[in-house]
């Protein structure tokens, strides 16, 4: 999997330097513990940034994209797992360096580091060397056009375009493990020697006590908890057996109307290449989830399947509801549990993906602990 991280002129030296990469949300420190000092909005917008975060695993690939310039430059990867960075300690990010506090980081090691890096232009308006409206990177287009998050993602296949683009503007990557930023010049150096990181990289990012622990709307941290855990502890219900993970996104934006699906995971089997998408309530989720699902299974029929076809592995959707259990009876259960059966036994045609059956997953709090059982919806 692929992370775009967004840096200014001035961040990205000490990102090559010291090697690593960051995210945050101007001086607000996350509490991760029960109680939570900061109000309703912060603690939404750190949270939200701790789920794009914990999507990274070791050895994942890193871009940069450094707004200055408006260029995209690589290819790291990831050299450690997410880590709290916390306010009193800073590292970097006192004046004249940073200038920020980024609390949430990963160390990164270099892959093919190459000098020049490629405009925006050619990485997203560019369109001469493409056949089909699915092979724009609509990741990043559509992540522009609601606003940059410090630490997005791309898909597996528009990785495959910006390492092309890349590759192609440079006669060869830097054979050199220490690097600088030139603002002049744009472009990345080598140097002789490193900056050491002697920050603390051993406190967790781990969600599980704010999300045991939250009142009020969850939502995003449940988000987090999905995207720290969906290949361990998770994995049982999200994942087919003896599968590969391909790639992992949260917050997947899919129109220009900005509708989100919570989260999306494709992984890989002998026979099959399979696409889960999870819509997530903190509430008994009425018909109206079934609507969403809809229109995210033809979005992701129409501009993430074709990518993967080509005369491959079958395609298969498997759409999925993850709410918390309620056991009280209503109208609302009914007409949920109605819509539910409607889409199971009357499937939606698609061109390039098998739909598979809705499923229904839910969870509990139980014994300070979270609970989730995949149920038959009666």
């Amino acid at each position: 999997m692929t992370h775009i991280f967004i840096v200014n002129e001035n961040t990205f030296d000490y990102h090559l330097q010291y090697l690593f990469a960051g995210t945050g949300y101007g001086n607000n420190e996350p509490n991760l513990n029960e109680t939570c000092g900061i109000d309703y909005t912060a603690e939404k917008t750190l949270t939200a940034m701790i789920s794009d975060i914990s999507k990274v695993r070791i050895n994942d690939y890193v871009i940069f994209y450094v707004t200055g310039c408006k260029k995209f430059f690589g290819i790291f990867q990831i050299a450690s797992l997410p880590f709290l960075s916390p306010l009193s300690e800073n590292f970097l990010g006192e004046e004249n360096r940073l200038n920020k506090y980024l609390p949430f980081r990963v160390k990164i090691k270099p892959y093919k580091v190459y000098p020049i890096g490629i405009s925006e232009h050619s990485a997203l308006d560019e369109i001469a060397h493409l056949n089909h409206p699915y092979e724009m990177c609509w990741s990043l287009i559509y992540r522009k056009l609601a606003g940059n998050r410090g630490c997005s993602f791309v898909t597996e296949f528009e990785y495959r375009k910006l390492k092309f683009l890349i590759e192609n503007a440079n006669n060869d990557y830097l054979k050199s493990d220490f690097f600088c930023y030139d603002k002049d010049n744009q472009c990345i150096k080598s140097t002789e020697t490193a900056g050491a990181y002697t920050g603390k990289t051993n406190l967790t990012l781990n969600i599980k006590n704010r999300l045991l622990h939250k009142t009020g709307a969850y939502e995003v941290h449940l988000q987090a908890y999905i995207t720290q855990n969906f290949d361990n502890l998770l994995a049982q219900y999200l994942l087919p057996e003896n599968s590969k993970t391909l790639w992992v996104g949260n917050e997947v934006i899919c129109s220009v109307g900005e509708q989100r699906i919570d989260v999306l995971i494709v992984s890989d089997t002998e026979c099959a290449t399979i696409i889960r998408i999870i819509e997530l309530k903190d509430e008994r989720p009425t018909a109206y989830a079934i609507e969403q699902l809809k229109w995210y299974i033809t979005w992701v029929d129409q501009y993430i399947s074709p990518n993967f076809t080509n005369g491959r592995k079958p395609i298969r959707i498997i759409p999925t509801i993850i709410a918390e259990k309620f056991n009280r009876n209503t109208k609302n259960k009914k007409l949920f549990v109605n819509a539910f059966s409607e889409f199971n036994n009357n499937k939606m045609e698609l061109r390039n993906s098998n739909l598979d059956d809705m499923e229904y997953i839910i969870f509990e709090f139980k014994n300070d602990d979270i609970e989730f059982k995949k149920e038959t919806v009666i």
